[in-house]
Formats: structure tokens, C-alpha cells, sequence
């Protein structure tokens, strides 16, 4: 499945591949054919369902397989695991997937030609509930809670073409054809108010969007055969890449806005015609030698890119898309309505420097040449020519720029102990968008504005420095530090005014220099005995932020540069005990989040996420009977919000039993069975906190029957 080898792994018996250590190796020559299937149905209370089915069937030189899928549980995979339940992460919202996919794979008996092709449909319906409070580090401490229901539907085609030709002297051709169709249309409420010290504005949207996006991919490359000059190895490559995306979509929203400061009402009916087309083709030439532990890679990287965009705003009486609107032209906003054009050339230049050296250590992870030190020298000219028209506004900007991002790396290895120790120092760069460099105004929503910045510098840059060890002399025990420092010289914020008398938000991109952030982390695995029944593992990270940014009040001349440093520390653990069937884990997690500023009338935080829980398993003899469990306790406090103050306790059960000969397979999972579970985010930076709560999927019992079958040659 294009390289999704979890799907195969997830679905192959046990017999037909018996010490896997790699997804892509062969199957043991007496299955070369046959087929190999699957289905699952299951249904539970609060109306939750899924269906799911593969097959794979395989001969010498091919491969077919077909997915089927369509649950309501917020399940996108095909076929998942199945011999237990373990709710890996909380959804934040409630997804109906109807889903299929198709592969044919071929290769040739010297696996010379290869050939794939790949097709995949999948429709979806996502529900979505969101609360959050916003909170702004400024004088009047303003607030804002905003309440939000949405529904979105979309249907996406995705089909794919690989076809690779080797020749055994060097020569190798691949190419790469995409195709992808999606439409989507949604609709959503929301209810927001403005607090300073009371009341001040509410606002009332709602809105609903139709739109259809379509994308293709071409992508060639040819490595010709080149003769070695001696002892020197020298190769090459060219590539050559294209790429087109269309998307066009239409959004209808309706403001009613409510001021108790200077009491009024006013409602505004938005109707949105939006289009994008972007096109980019690449063509890269690479040329690199090696010579013993030596190693030279030099590419040049042409490019050019364009893309068009129209975002044209109409203000009708009532709720209306755009294509439903008599009188386009008597409704048009120009202000909020523009159209551009932006070309960008690149040039890129990539030189790579390495020296390798050659570990003889045995029974050792990466034995052999291993990188000793790597040079990198990144060079990219770029030529940007934007034109830009906007109600009065109509302009041509362009701009030359020159970015440097070079690279170091070493690694030092332990002859003896296969120990590894990482240093890498880096440069990155990148360019403001263009756009926000030009004088325009966008107040198309009524409560927010935004603005450009003609003074905004022209790009963004960070250095790193990063530090890794690793010890791995033993499979039983191991432990790891890292750590890394992060300056970012110049970075585009958004600076903020607030007007408490109107409740308007104004955003404008600034530059901004001197944030940091820091990182230590480590980890431990141990064996407790011999017999590997018993193992810990530990892990703690810890990030210190300093983050600046701009801040200022409606009244004000200039904006104010806000800094807060934040820590967070997160410690997880795990002590287990595994012993034939009978699996027991118990687990705790934790994590600290401190935050201090120096702004105006700012109060330390503290918010604290721990979680702590037990979970076992275990499969009773001759009845085959698998049992289950898992239970966490998820506790949170300091959060601005009471409602976020919470204990929950989430409790998972499941049952399964297999009959004929493991062929057909009943299982019964309680998900969450008190009700408890909840989705809940909490962000931190110089101009605010963000509280946010999703719901999430909720509780239910369900029953499984997952029947498989398969037909394999017999052996010669």
C-alpha cells in the first residue's frame, strides 16, 4: 500500500513470515501463492458500528489487495489490531469513515522491473464540539470564551503510480504519477463573547462552505551508469518533477454582533468566492564521488513556481454562496476582495561533505561505515515577482534574496562499546510571505482585523545546536541524554491591539528578535531478571521557552515587546511484567507547565496534566479465552477555566474468545465505561494563554466477529 506496510503486517498469519525483522522481505517460499482474507463486523451501544475486510492474494511475481472500511468509532485504518483494546490517543470529534483501497504489485523474477499501482476512496463525516477561553496578558485583563459546533463532509479519490527499471551495472530509471480529487462541503455555529471585567461584546456566526479540490504529480528520475576513475566512484542523477493543485470553494457566513458598552446590534452576511491554482515543476541534477571513507555530493536544484489566487467578498441580505447571488457586482466588498499573481525562481545549490569510519565491533547495532562527519553548504537564490491587486490597491513587488543554511555533524562511536554520541550545529532561513510586506486591510470579519507591515524584514532565521548519547552495549538495558538550544534570530509574530470599548481585535506582522528555547531529555530501559519477565522504563523532557512578543492597547503609537518564560517538564514511566500470555503494565505521566512574565499585571501560572493507571492482560489456557483491561486515572489542575479542573477516571474492558481453530474470532469492548473521557489543550506564549476543550468519542460496549481465512499451495 504504497509503502503503508502496518496494513500487511497487521493482516499476514503468523506462518508466513517467522522472524520479522524488516516489512518488505519476501515470504517464505512454500506461501509465494495463495490468498489471504479477513472480515470484521461489530455493533454497540450508542449507536456505534464498524465493518472492515481485506485480501491479499499473491503469486510468484504479484500481488493484489483489497481494503474495505466504514465504522462510526473514529477508526481510519482498514483492518487494525485485534486481540486487545488500547485507546492510543482522544479524538476530538465524533468521524464516520466509508472507506475502500485497491493495490496491484508487480515485479519481475530478477526484481530488475518493478510496477505498482494504488487506488483509494475515502468518505467522511466529522462532528465536532470546541470550547475555549483565551485570556490576554493585558491592563483590564480581556477574555474571551468561544463555544462552537461544526459538521464538515468530504469525499476524497486518490490513485497512484510507481514504476522502477534497474540494470544490474548501475542504470536506473523510477517514476512516480499521483492523482488526487476531493470535494467538501461543512457548516458550523459559533457563540463567542469578550469579557473585561464584564461583558462587553457577543458574537454570533454561522456559516456553512462548498468546495472542490483537485491535485496531480509527476515525478521522473534517471541515474545513467558512470565508470569508475580508479579507486574513485563517482555517480549521478536527474530528476524532474511537476505539479498542479486546483481548489475552489465558496463559504457563506452571517456576524450578528452585540456591543453592551455603547449598546448596539449589527448583523453582516459575508458570501466568500475563493479560488487557488498553483503549479511547480523541479529539475535537479546531482553529481557525488566516493573514494575509501570519503564521500562528496554536490546538487543543483532549479525551480519555478506560480500561484494565482482570487478571494473575491460580497455583502448580500441574507445567507447566501456566492454562486446564489443575482447581483455580484452591487454586493462586492473591494476592500476584502483581491486577486494575485506570485512567481517564485529558485536556484538551489546543496553541497554535502562526509568522512566516514568503519566500526568492527560484533553483535552491535549499525556495524560497518558509519558516518563520522558531514558537511553540509546549503546556498538558495530566489527571485519573487508578486502582483497584487486589492480595491485601490494595485501593485508589482518584487524581491531578490540569498539564503545561506549550512549544517555540521559529527558522530563519535566507541570502537568497543558501540556507544554513540551525536553533535549537529545548523542554520535555517526562510522568507516572510511576500503579501505581508504590502500596505492592505482586512476587517471582513467585524470583531477581528488584519493588517500588513511594508517595515516587516524580509525573512526569518534560527541556529541550532543539538547533542545526543546513547548507550546500547546491551539489549537488556539502555539509556539515552539529548539536548538542544534553539536562538531564532529574527521571527515573524503577530502583534495585537485589543480596543476594549469596540472589543475589535487588531493583528499586524512584526519582527521580532531574542526568543529561545532550550530542551534536556533522557531516558531509561531496564531489565529487572534474567528472564526479561520484568521491565522499566522512564523518560523525562524538559523545555524552557523564553518567548517574546509583540503587545499593544488601542491608543497606543507603538506596540510593546512582551516576554514570558515557560517550563515544562513531562516525566513518564512504565514498570511491566510479561510472562508467557499474562501481561501487566503500570504506567504514570506527568507534566508542569510554569509560566512568569514581566508585562503589565501578569500573574505566575502553574498548570499540572498527571495521569496514573494499571492494565493487564492475560489469555487462559486450552480455552483461549483473552482478557483485558486497562484503567487511568487523568487528573488536571491550575487551569483559568474551574470546568478544566477535573479527575477522570477511564476504565477499558474487553473479551475474546477464537473458535474453529482460531478461524473466527468474538470479542466485546467497553470503551470508557464511566464516561469520562474528555480532550483538553493548554498553550502558553508572551501575548496569552489558550484553554481548549473538545468532545470526545463517548462510551459505548461493542461486539466483534472478525473471521479469517486463507489457501496456500502445498509444499513440493
Amino acid at each position: 500500500m504504497r509503502g503503508n506496510s502496518k496494513v500487511l503486517m497487521e493482516n499476514l498469519p503468523y506462518y508466513t513470515v517467522k522472524d520479522i525483522k524488516v516489512y518488505d522481505q519476501d515470504l517464505k517460499q512454500e506461501h509465494q501463492v495463495g490468498y489471504i482474507a479477513n472480515v470484521e463486523a461489530a455493533g454497540g451501544t450508542m449507536e456505534r458500528w464498524l465493518g472492515r475486510a481485506f485480501l491479499l492474494g499473491f503469486t510468484e511475481r504479484t500481488r493484489y489487495t483489497l481494503l474495505g472500511n466504514s465504522n462510526n468509532v473514529n477508526e481510519s485504518r482498514h483492518i487494525g489490531r485485534s486481540d486487545h483494546w488500547t485507546p492510543d490517543a482522544v479524538p476530538q470529534s465524533l468521524l464516520t469513515t466509508h472507506s475502500a483501497a485497491g493495490e496491484i504489485d508487480y515485479q519481475s523474477a530478477d526484481k530488475n522491473v518493478q510496477e505498482n499501482l494504488t487506488a483509494d476512496f475515502t468518505s467522511t463525516r466529522d462532528e465536532g464540539e470546541m470550547l475555549r477561553r483565551k485570556e490576554l496578558f493585558l491592563a483590564g485583563n480581556p477574555q474571551q470564551t468561544t463555544h462552537q459546533n461544526s459538521l464538515s463532509k468530504a469525499q476524497r479519490l486518490k490513485v497512484g503510480n510507481t514504476f522502477k527499471y534497474v540494470k544490474p551495472k548501475g542504470f536506473m530509471f523510477n517514476s512516480d504519477v499521483a492523482f488526487n480529487y476531493r470535494s467538501y462541503s461543512g457548516n458550523s455555529s459559533t457563540l463567542m463573547e469578550q469579557f473585561v471585567d464584564s461583558l462587553t461584546t457577543r458574537q454570533r456566526t454561522e456559516g456553512f462552505n462548498d468546495g472542490k479540490a483537485w491535485s496531480t504529480y509527476v515525478f521522473a528520475r534517471i541515474r545513467p551508469m558512470l565508470k569508475d576513475i580508479g579507486k574513485v566512484k563517482q555517480y549521478s542523477r536527474f530528476d524532474v518533477s511537476f505539479d498542479y493543485s486546483s481548489d475552489e470553494n465558496e463559504r457563506a457566513q452571517r456576524y450578528r454582533v452585540e456591543n453592551f458598552v455603547n449598546p448596539s446590534t449589527t448583523n453582516q452576511y459575508n458570501a466568500t468566492d475563493y479560488s487557488l491554482r498553483k503549479i511547480a515543476v523541479h529539475t535537479p541534477f546531482s553529481y557525488s564521488l566516493s573514494y575509501k571513507l570519503n564521500y562528496m555530493f554536490l546538487e543543483v536544484k532549479p525551480s519555478y513556481s506560480r500561484e494565482n489566487t482570487r478571494d473575491w467578498l460580497y455583502h448580500p441580505d441574507t445567507l447566501l454562496l456566492a454562486s446564489q447571488i443575482d447581483m455580484l457586482r452591487a454586493t462586492t466588498d473591494p476592500g476584502n476582495s483581491y486577486d494575485s499573481e506570485l512567481k517564485t525562481y529558485k536556484a538551489g545549490i546543496n553541497l554535502h561533505l562526509a568522512r566516514y569510519q568503519h566500526v568492527a565491533a560484533k553483535n552491535m547495532p549499525l556495524e560497518g561505515d558509519v558516518n563520522f562527519l558531514d558537511l553540509f553548504l546549503n546556498f538558495t537564490p530566489m527571485h519573487e515577482r508578486l502582483s497584487y491587486q486589492r480595491g485601490p490597491l494595485d501593485t508589482l513587488v518584487t524581491r531578490n534574496t540569498f539564503r545561506f543554511e549550512p549544517e555540521l555533524r559529527i558522530n563519535l562511536f566507541a570502537k568497543k562499546t558501540r556507544n554513540p554520541a551525536l553533535i549537529r550545529l545548523y542554520h535555517l532561513e526562510s522568507n516572510a510571505p511576500l503579501v505581508s510586506l504590502l500596505s492592505i486591510r482586512d476587517d471582513a470579519n467585524p470583531l477581528v482585523v488584519r493588517l500588513g507591515n511594508p517595515d516587516l524584514k524580509a525573512y526569518t532565521s534560527q541556529s541550532t545546536l543539538e547533542a545526543e548519547y546513547k548507550d546500547i552495549r546491551s539489549a537488556r538495558h539502555n539509556f539515552y541524554v539529548s539536548g538542544y538550544y534553539a536562538y531564532l534570530h529574527n521571527k515573524v509574530s503577530e502583534a495585537v491591539s485589543f480596543n476594549p470599548a469596540t472589543s475589535v481585535y487588531t493583528y499586524r506582522p512584526e519582527s521580532v528578535h531574542g526568543s529561545y528555547d532550550i530542551r534536556v531529555k533522557g531516558g531509561i530501559f531496564y531489565t529487572l531478571d534474567k528472564n526479561k519477565y520484568w521491565t522499566v522504563e522512564a523518560n523525562l523532557d524538559a523545555l524552557f521557552t523564553h518567548w517574546l512578543d509583540h503587545m499593544m492597547l488601542a491608543g497606543e503609537t507603538e506596540s510593546h515587546v512582551n516576554a514570558v518564560n515557560s517550563l515544562t517538564q513531562h516525566h513518564k514511566a512504565y514498570i511491566q511484567y510479561n510472562k508467557g500470555t499474562l501481561n501487566i503494565r503500570a504506567t504514570g505521566d506527568i507534566r508542569w507547565r510554569h509560566s512568569e512574565g514581566k508585562m503589565y499585571d501578569f500573574e505566575t501560572l502553574n498548570a499540572t496534566d498527571f495521569q496514573y493507571g494499571l492494565s493487564a492482560r492475560y489469555t487462559i489456557p486450552r480455552l483461549n479465552t483473552t482478557l483485558s483491561a486497562d484503567g487511568n486515572m487523568y487528573s488536571r489542575r491550575g487551569y483559568g477555566s474551574s470546568e478544566l479542573n477535573t479527575d477522570d477516571f477511564v476504565l477499558n474492558a474487553s473479551i475474546s474468545q477464537p473458535f474453529f481453530k482460531g478461524k473466527l474470532i468474538a470479542r466485546i469492548e467497553a470503551f470508557d465505561l464511566l464516561h469520562q473521557l474528555s480532550n483538553t489543550q493548554y498553550t502558553v506564549n508572551a501575548q496569552g494563554r489558550t484553554e481548549t476543550w473538545y468532545r470526545s468519542l463517548p462510551h459505548y460496549v461493542m461486539l466483534h466477529l472478525v473471521y479469517h481465512w486463507n489457501k496456500n499451495p502445498k509444499k513440493k
